[in-house]
């Protein structure tokens, strides 16, 4: 349970950290 609770942290993290510029370049055109 613990290896399935850290690989999903993982790929959340790739999510978010693939993602973020995306959401920066929001939050800049937005402001």
């Amino acid at each position: 349970m613990n290896i399935d609770g850290e690989h999903l942290e993982r790929k959340l993290l790739c999510l978010i950290g693939h993602n973020f510029p995306v959401f920066a370049s929001y939050l800049i055109e937005i402001v």
